[in-house]
């Protein structure tokens, strides 16, 4: 058994987040979230020239378009005025330009590669330590075999076919992107969640939640014929779904339950047969494929501890295992239960889990925003946005790029307001009227 086929993906794109919920038939599966940053963004590639040494032994590059970076520790030696790629490791951000580096990489899946590495292929070739050693051997035997002498590769997991196949289309956009000439530019934009989403499933069909959202679809690379007609119900789906993923008790067939509970150090997750009558084996393989949906929905990554039913864990294990293969942030699966009868396994952290998404101030300062172009959607005019202290601070600060994007959607101001006490957002209308209220 394998995860079911993507088939359907709900969209909203709203000023600073673009949310997306993927579903096999009738159940979520993935919860993608991206949060387009400025000009430069994390990850983005460019055909620069080197300018002056910095301190440190850092260089500069000139990215094109006004925008400089700084590479604090270059891996290759730059001459003044050379050509080459760096690529953007963090984002300017206030006063401070973009810091770049010139170990230039792509990554697809659980699959990365980059140029001008050097050494034997055990010093260039890295495998995440949690891959057990029977795959772990046919990975490095089958990458090895392919891997050119100056080429870097970062595997997590996967078949080794696949695995090569990645990596080589993986090279080619490396090797054509080094090719470039003409002066300094962008060559290649990293994209997040959604855009990456995009070409995972691409037979997938979107729903958009307005045309706002289709047109930032077909932007992004979506094909328009996989695009349904705009429907306001979808953003009400979307937060339904990211709701139920928040909760600690997840339902079961029968009456099973389970619950889980992110702590700083792992997750843990406890099987809890509740009013069900079925054997524990049966409750255990429903577990196990509940459980691995739940990885998915809420973003879970790092240490898990599962607490099976003690009878018929293998069936828990079993489930898991058939689905690990499918799985974009990728996991070993468990073996068997540890001495204290857990079952423990280390999933990737390839982004913030769901709850780091959807806590703190910057979270509410979206979700307010996306609030007022709701409700300019449905034929009203907000004038201003009402919030605790916290939150406003955030529009006015690192999100005010995100506010003046919705008020350029809006075509209208949206003055921020502080009213200590609110417990999330207002909007409110051109006469003070309340047009919405978010608890």
């Amino acid at each position: 058994m394998t995860a079911p086929r993507i088939d359907r993906i709900l969209a909203e794109a709203a000023p600073g987040e673009i949310r997306a919920v993927a579903f096999a038939g009738d159940a979520a599966w993935d919860i993608a979230f991206e949060r387009p940053g400025g000009d430069a963004g994390e990850g983005d590639i460019y055909w620069a020239r080197a300018g002056a040494p910095g301190p440190g032994g850092g260089r500069f590059f000139d990215l094109g378009g006004g925008r400089v970076g700084f590479a604090r520790r270059p891996r290759r030696q730059w001459s003044d005025g050379a050509y080459g790629l760096v690529q953007i490791a963090r984002a300017s951000a206030g006063d401070k330009g973009a810091r770049v580096t010139d170990r230039v990489e792509l990554a697809e899946g659980s699959v990365a590669a980059w140029l001008h590495a050097s050494g034997p292929v055990a010093d260039r070739l890295e495998i995440a330590r949690g891959v057990p050693k029977a795959a772990r051997e046919a990975l490095r035997a089958a990458v090895g075999a392919k891997l050119p002498a100056d080429v870097g590769a970062r595997i997590l997991l996967g078949e080794p076919d696949r695995v090569v196949a990645t990596l080589l289309d993986l090279l080619a956009r490396l090797r054509a992107m080094e090719a470039g000439s003409g002066p300094p530019k962008r060559a290649f934009v990293a994209g997040g969640e959604v855009t990456r989403s995009i070409r995972r499933w691409p037979e997938a069909i979107w729903a958009p939640a307005d045309p706002a959202t289709a047109a930032w679809l077909v932007a992004a690379g979506l094909p328009p014929a996989l695009l349904s007609a705009p429907d306001d119900g979808v953003c009400r789906e979307i937060d339904s779904e990211i709701a139920a993923a928040r909760l600690s008790a997840v339902d079961l067939p029968g009456g099973a339950r389970l619950w889980i509970e992110p702590t700083r150090a792992l997750v843990a997750i406890d099987v809890d047969s509740g009013a069900s009558a079925a054997a524990a084996p049966a409750i255990n393989a429903a577990a196990g494929r509940e459980i691995a949906r739940q990885f998915r929905l809420r973003r879970l990554g790092g240490l898990i501890a599962i607490d099976f039913l003690k009878e018929g864990m293998a069936e828990g294990h079993a489930a898991l295992r058939s689905f690990a293969a499918d799985d974009p942030w990728p996991w070993t699966p468990p073996a068997s239960a540890d001495p204290s009868g857990l079952t423990a396994l280390q999933r990737a952290r390839l982004g913030p889990s769901l709850l780091n998404m959807t806590e703190g101030d910057v979270a509410a300062g979206l979700a307010a925003l996306r609030l007022a172009i709701r409700v300019s959607r449905r034929g009203r005019a907000p004038a201003q946005l009402e919030a605790r202290a916290g939150v406003i601070g955030q529009l006015r600060g690192q999100l005010r790029e995100a506010h003046r994007a919705a008020v350029a959607r809006l075509g209208a101001p949206l003055d921020l307001t502080i009213v200590e006490g609110l417990r999330f957002a207002r909007i409110l209308g051109q006469h003070g009227e309340i047009l919405e209220e978010a608890t």
